[in-house]
């Protein structure tokens, strides 16, 4: 074959080396790349929701006779991303309610720790049993726990106590009929 005969040839042959070279040269750069920085080791994702190990509940026998009594609740609980504060809360079957709020680490990590709160029972409360509720667990990334979890009864003893609601006696509107046709207007309760 003469040489002149295989111009068209030879470009044919650049490009596909070219092509060659740049494919050659950009694998070279993924492989050395990939050297540089090492894929970074990601730990598995965290489906589930934090978990109570144990719990504590002490005193559980409180007598408000002379003025109110506190009792501290602590419980460790663990999850992979972290626990957000737990919430208590003691309650009697009257509905009266005391200590509603959020826990605090007190040791270890969200991850796995130790959290404490103190519930008053006030002088004048419902006697009887009253039940430390755990709130629904959640962590960080929105993972919960299914339901409530009593943590403990606590017998509380005393005088006679207020277990009764306010009762409304009466209560009057003046006037009962409103104009409004012309502006605002006021009643009085």
């Amino acid at each position: 074959m003469p040489l002149n005969d295989g111009g068209p040839l030879i470009i044919a042959r650049t490009k596909s080396a070219f092509r060659l070279t740049t494919t050659a040269y950009c694998l070279a750069m993924i492989v050395l790349l990939s050297f540089a920085n090492p894929p970074t080791a990601y730990a598995s994702s965290d489906v589930s929701a934090p978990v109570l190990v144990s719990s504590t509940v002490t005193p559980t026998e409180l007598n408000i006779s002379a003025g109110s009594a506190t009792t501290k609740v602590t419980a460790r609980i663990t999850d992979a991303t972290g626990t957000t504060a737990p919430t208590i809360n003691a309650s009697h079957d009257t509905g009266q309610s005391q200590g509603f709020g959020s826990m605090t680490l007190v040791s270890g990590t969200p991850q796995d720790g130790t959290w404490e709160r103190t519930i008053t029972i006030p002088q004048g409360a419902a006697t009887g049993s009253w039940n430390v509720l755990l709130y629904p667990l959640n962590d960080t990334i929105g993972n919960s726990s299914n339901g409530f979890q009593t943590l403990a009864t606590l017998n509380v003893t005393g005088a006679s106590s207020d277990v009764s609601a306010p009762v409304l006696v009466s209560s009057t509107v003046t006037p009962t009929e409103l104009n409004i046709s012309a502006g605002s207007a006021t009643t009085k309760v």
